[in-house]
């Protein structure tokens, strides 16, 4: 009986064990426990160096990599770097910037980033470039450079580089304190990490709020990773009692995350770049390939008043934007005297932002219309009173046969009907397929219709018709 006891007792352990590593095998897979995820990375390295210090490198560099990795970060990075040869070495240390999604499809399914790295010795020292690539996100990001003059200082700053570009991501929840604040729920937060200066994130971080859609099976869906336009966290001093880190909203809008719809989830991915200028071009928006030239951007610090003068958008509609106080600097962009757009935008993020705007061109030109017109009408006004004037003179010097000449003269004056008639035409030969564009447009011409009646009424001069014809009676 012993035996069986002991074959069954067996079974019964190991199918609890079975159960158990089941689960926590599930609790790796994608979608389950988001805190308890580790982030697969695929680093792929190019090496530029003479002779024997290229070999030494291949060999150096992957193994400190893997060993600063387990000893300052811990298991929250699964970090696997191989060298890059043939062609993908030479894209890599000659076009870092030029890779697209295609260009790294395979391995998809069993990493979460590819990691693009370079090292390239010159006479000057070393220059290492690292670029990443999100897949749950689908999203690049920008390429990080940096320069060492020192042999033995290379693999320590090709580590301090990776561990910048690998940009955390983030699960985000409103925070039920404040509604211009989040919460994060970071990826990988209940691991064990091993260094002590370890930190997801920090205060002044930013981070880019993305619209995340799936299948019913949690599969991403195509062009399913798409950016809240215009939006930002950043990262704020959390309370004591706060367990997560605190995004305050940075936004063009009031209500930037409003919109949610069905399998649709709110993720945030940090931004990791340099502080450096970003040249930011303003287009038309219904007609993109237009510059807007002649506008002026002003930059403002969050959570100042002050607004400092950026410059006029030049004959290609671009504008530099250098760093402010903080990562996030606000813009306003100004037409003639009125504001077009406010956005907050992150220096050096990106190269190049392109901001569609509405195309004032179309109202300033018909500004400069309408104040060629109103000239005339106040000439053409002018012109009226001197006639009533002189008018109302001779019926009281009783010279009627030339108040009645200069009452013809009056009456052959361009009149409230013949401005209207121009108006017309200028209204239909100035419009513009730009809803917002068109309402202002239209706004200035109703303004000048309101003036048109005002100020050449009919009535004083059916009112002189009227003097004359009395002074004319027997015994007036």
């Amino acid at each position: 009986m012993r035996p069986v006891l002991f074959n069954t007792m067996f079974i019964s352990v190991l199918a609890v064990a079975t159960a158990c590593w089941a689960v926590v095998g599930r609790a790796a897979e994608p979608g389950d426990v988001w805190e308890g995820q580790p982030y697969r990375i695929r680093a792929v390295l190019a090496i530029d160096a003479p002779g024997d210090l290229a070999a030494q490198l291949a060999e150096q560099l992957p193994a400190y990599l893997k060993e600063r990795a387990s000893t300052s970060i811990g298991i929250v990075w699964r970090l696997k770097t191989e060298l890059a040869t043939g062609p993908l070495r030479h894209q890599l240390l000659n076009g870092i910037d030029s890779f697209t999604a295609e260009d790294i499809a395979e391995g998809a399914t069993d990493e979460d980033k590819r990691l693009l790295l370079s090292v390239r010795a010159t006479p000057w020292g070393y220059e290492l470039k690292a670029r990443e690539f999100d897949r749950y996100v689908q999203r690049w990001g920008q390429t990080i450079r940096r320069t060492t003059r020192q042999r033995e200082a290379l693999p320590e700053q090709l580590f301090q580089l990776v561990e910048q570009t690998v940009a955390p991501l983030a699960q985000v929840r409103p925070d039920p304190d404040d509604p211009q604040r989040v919460v994060f729920d970071m990826r990988g937060a209940d691991l064990p990490h091993s260094g002590a200066d370890f930190a997801w994130t920090k205060p002044g971080d930013v981070f880019l709020p993305i619209l995340r859609r799936t299948t019913r099976d949690a599969v991403l869906l195509p062009d399913g990773a798409t950016a809240v336009p215009w939006t930002y966290f950043e990262v704020i001093a959390p309370p004591a009692e706060a367990a997560q880190p605190i995004g305050r909203i940075r936004s063009a809008t009031q209500r930037p995350l409003a919109v949610r719809h069905g399998r649709t989830a709110l993720v945030a991915i940090g931004l990791r770049a340099d502080p450096g200028d970003s040249t930011v071009r303003l287009q038309a928006r219904t007609t993109p390939d237009k510059p807007l030239v002649g506008y002026e951007l002003f930059a403002q610090n969050l959570d100042e008043k002050p607004m400092r003068l950026v410059g006029l958008s030049d004959g290609a509609g671009e504008v530099e934007v250098t760093p402010g106080k903080g990562p996030i600097q606000m813009l306003f962009v100004k037409s003639d005297g009125v504001f077009l757009a406010r956005m907050p935008i992150v220096p050096g993020a990106e190269d190049r932002i392109a901001v569609p705007l509405p195309d004032d061109d179309v109202r300033l030109r018909v500004a400069a219309r309408l104040a060629a017109f109103r000239e005339d009408m106040v000439d053409l006004v002018a012109r009226r009173n001197i006639f009533m004037a002189r008018i109302r003179q001779e019926i009281e010097e009783k010279n009627f046969d030339q108040a009645r000449g200069l009452l013809e003269s009056l009456d052959e004056l361009p009149g409230p009907t013949q401005f209207n008639r121009l108006l017309d035409r200028e209204a239909q030969l100035h419009r513009t397929n730009d809803l917002q564009v068109q309402r202002r447009i239209d706004s200035l011409f109703s303004q000048t219709r309101t003036a048109l009646g005002k100020f050449l009424d009919p009535r004083p001069i059916s009112e002189l018709h009227e003097e004359l014809r009395q002074a004319q009676q027997p015994g007036s």
